[in-house]
Formats: structure tokens, sequence, C-alpha cells
């Protein structure tokens, strides 16, 4: 807020904007020990003991896996999304039931559906990070 002339503070535009985004290490903290990236973007491979989670909580990871290859410039904007049959081969779970959950996902804001597949969407990043810590 801007200070007026009489000392009081004036809203401005720049008052309306919120940062929804996390950072870099908010990212990394909340795939640690849940996924081991590579560096040719195809496959997020799931740690041993978060193999064993609700599929939910592994497909909201996988796609937020996505977002950190993206930081790094190792996919495109395009590549966030993947079709269904791509994440039930990283959780290792029946495309049937996995495209049922992410529809459900769909259903709570944390995936978008695209031409492309499902992806998690920029603007839900912080949602599903938060959602990995539940």
């Amino acid at each position: 807020m801007n200070e007026s002339k009489g000392g009081k503070n004036r809203p401005t535009l720049e008052d309306l904007f919120e940062d929804r985004s996390i950072d870099d290490s908010g990212l990394a903290a909340a795939l640690v020990n849940k996924v081991i990236l590579t560096k040719d973007a195809q496959n997020v491979s799931l740690v041993d003991d978060f193999a064993q989670a609700p599929i939910k909580k592994r497909l909201v990871a996988v796609g937020l896996a996505l977002h950190a290859l993206l930081r790094r410039n190792l996919i495109t904007e395009e590549e966030l999304a993947r079709p269904t049959a791509w994440y039930a081969e990283q959780t290792q779970e029946r495309p049937k039931t996995v495209g049922e959950l992410l529809s459900q996902l769909k259903g709570r804001r944390l995936f978008e559906r695209t031409e492309n597949g499902y992806r998690v969407p920029g603007w839900a990043v912080r949602k599903a990070v938060a959602y990995l810590g539940e």
C-alpha cells in the first residue's frame, strides 16, 4: 500500500496480486524421498517406500515431478501433460483405475485435462504440494 499525504495507506493495484507460486526448494522438499528423476525426462521412478503410498498421492507426486523437470528445462510446457497410460506406467497401476483417479483429482482442482493428457497446472502446484503433505 502507498502512503497518502495524510499518512494513511491507500491500496494500489499491486495489492490485488498474490504470489501463488512455490519456489524450487518447496517443490524439492515435497518430492524428496518420493520420486527419482532422470535427465532423459522419460520416466519418473517412485522411491520404494513411497511406491506403497495411496495411488492418488503417487499420481500427484508424478505430476509435480514433471514441474521439476520443466524448471530444469528438461521438458517443455506442453510436455507437462501426459496421457493416462503414461501415469499408469509410472505408478504401476491399471490404466482404467488411473483414468478414474485422475478425473477425481481434476474434480479437486489438482489436475487439468488438456488435448495431450493430464497435468498439474501451474496455478495448482502449491495446492498439490499441500496435498502430498496431508
